[in-house]
């Protein structure tokens, strides 16, 4: 079964995903595109239970951070 489902994003801005793509990977994916200097600048995410946040590569459709 697949289920497709559509927001209206002028509601809601911010975080659409966050999907751990290896051990030690996140990949986070956001509703609208990113400022590239506030997207690479790692203090600016965290996450829940302690994990340490090293690096943040914004990905080139400036959507996604890696």
């Amino acid at each position: 079964m697949e289920l497709l489902l559509s927001f209206d994003a002028s509601r809601y801005q911010g975080l659409l995903m966050a999907e751990a793509t290896a051990s030690t990977t996140v990949v986070a994916t956001f509703t609208q595109a990113l400022d590239a200097q506030a997207a690479s600048t790692p203090a600016n995410y965290s996450i829940d239970g302690g994990a340490s946040v090293l690096a943040a590569v914004p990905r080139s459709d400036g959507l996604a951070v890696t």
